[in-house]
């Protein structure tokens, strides 16, 4: 309302602004603040520290050298500095680089950079948003994910700091590695290990060093007491969802590469709203079968059979390479990606590139294993009805889904702030109606007079034209007749 009233008014800005104000401070207000935003205890125990700790360098446009980035260990924070997010962000990697020097990782260099002055940076090193979290270490790019915490951003930086892989020579080492990793990939040889085999294993490692646990063994007996064999040796394999599932592509890094990230994720990982964007930053999939649900525990006889028959698909491996299943137990969040409200048990599929959803309507048959798959694969051959996306009716529909959740929001938790609110509004709103409608009758009347005028202009112009136009005759006349008479006399005086 508050655009529509900017756009029609051609006066009254001052009432705009006011009113912009107001807005502005009821949005900020009345939704709850999150439980990531630190206490006022929290904040002054944070200046505290920022007196002791010397600030982080402010960085320039020569980092983009890649003679600079590409050799060493460094974290670079990129912001800006109106970003309410990165003003959260910043005092946080003072307790981590506190962190790093306590676990003896005070080699890694710290630096930010304003994004909002160096722009052409923001190329170099493909950020998107700010704040962004940067760890380069000999030249290998990784960008943290995740809930902003202390806590998450120290285990993101000694993830990349620890080896890439690491050697077990027995079944319970395994077993006590996927009480803490959902997926492990493990390589498998003998004594002579082929060189070219240990390069590519190490160089996506390094790569993938955050998507999953690398592992290898030179124990060739470890896969029987897994229950699981080798095709052959070296041989590599993921360990997930109770099963071993082998890697066939061969010597090659792309291909290992391709095969560790379709495998990076479990079956059917139970997401939310923080975790769910990881798995879209870590991820490559283009479609992701998502399945709506309250929670996971003590959930409704519906929502459990809905679970299984997804769960039985998921882990089939029929549709494993175009799609990613996951379990959502957020709904908020699923309102945000699909624009419309849905409720548990709801499956749908997402495509991440476009922004479109396909819903998927059970009807009499409920959820099972072929209705699923049949859904799944009529997505899969085009046959199935997009939702959502970037069309005009579809974006008009979620903008006004995200307007009426906001303002639901605002009242649910500042009933008496949001009725101001919206009675400024509407008043604003009535304000601009009124001053359209007067600036068109006024210009309806300017017009007329202008019209009005052009006319008279008109007629005096030709009224002036027409007696220009006589007396112009009426002196060619007189000088004729005047010739005449002195012709006249000349005659006379010949005949004299």
């Amino acid at each position: 309302p508050i655009i529509f009233a900017a756009l029609v008014m051609h006066y009254n800005l001052l009432y705009i602004l006011l009113l912009l104000t107001l807005c502005r401070y009821w949005i900020v207000n009345a939704i709850e603040p999150s439980s990531n935003a630190p206490t006022s205890s929290e904040t002054n125990n944070e200046k505290e520290k920022l007196k002791y700790i010397p600030e982080i360098p402010e960085l320039s446009s020569s980092i983009k050298d890649p003679a600079i980035w590409k050799n060493g260990t460094r974290m670079i924070f990129f912001y800006t500095p109106w970003c309410t997010h990165s003003q959260f962000m910043k005092p946080l990697l003072y307790d981590v680089i506190e962190q790093l020097y306590y676990h003896n990782l005070s080699d890694i260099w710290v630096g930010q950079i304003d994004v909002s002055i160096h722009s052409d940076i923001v190329r170099t090193f493909r950020i998107k948003t700010t704040p962004t979290l940067l760890f380069l270490l000999n030249g290998t790019r990784y960008e943290f994910n995740g809930e902003v915490t202390v806590q998450n951003i120290f285990n993101f930086v000694a993830t990349i700091m620890s080896p890439s892989f690491s050697e077990v020579n027995s079944s319970s080492d395994i077993k006590s590695l996927q009480r803490d990793h959902d997926v492990l990939f493990l390589l498998v040889h003998d004594e002579e290990l082929d060189a070219d085999w240990q390069r590519i294993f190490t160089l996506v490692s390094k790569e993938r060093v955050l998507i999953g646990c690398f592992i290898y063994t030179t124990n060739i007996n470890l896969p029987n007491e897994m229950g699981f064999s080798l095709i052959s040796l070296p041989g590599i394999v993921v360990l997930k969802d109770g099963k071993a599932f082998h890697y066939t592509g061969g010597l090659s890094k792309y291909k290992l590469t391709l095969w560790v990230e379709n495998e990076q994720f479990p079956s059917l990982p139970v997401v939310n709203g923080t975790s769910f964007r990881t798995l879209l930053a870590l991820g490559h999939t283009k479609r992701i079968v998502i399945l709506l649900l309250t929670s996971v525990n003590q959930i409704p006889l519906n929502e459990k059979r809905a679970l299984e028959a997804v769960r039985r698909v998921a882990e089939s491996r029929k549709l494993h390479s175009g799609y990613q299943f996951t379990v959502l137990v957020d709904q908020e969040f699923s309102e945000k990606i699909t624009g419309s409200a849905l409720s548990p048990p709801t499956l749908y599929v997402w495509e991440r590139n476009t922004g479109f959803y396909f819903l998927f309507e059970p009807e009499d048959k409920g959820f099972s294993e072929k209705t699923i798959s049949s859904f799944i694969y009529s997505i899969s051959s085009g046959k199935g009805q997009p939702l959502g996306g970037p069309t005009y009716t579809g974006t008009l529909k979620h903008y006004c889904f995200v307007l009426y959740s906001l303002v639901q929001a605002m009242i649910s938790h500042r009933p008496i702030l949001s009725v101001f609110a919206v009675v400024s509004i509407l008043a604003g709103l009535f304000v601009c109606i009124t001053s359209r409608r007067k600036y068109t009758k006024n210009t309806i009347i300017y017009q007329k007079e202008k019209r009005k005028r052009s006319r008279r202009i008109e007629e005096a112009k030709r009224r002036q034209g027409e007696e220009e136009l006589r007396r112009r005759q009426t002196l060619q006349e007189s000088h004729e007749e005047e010739e005449e008479e002195e012709e006249e006399e000349e005659e006379t005086d010949k005949n004299k």
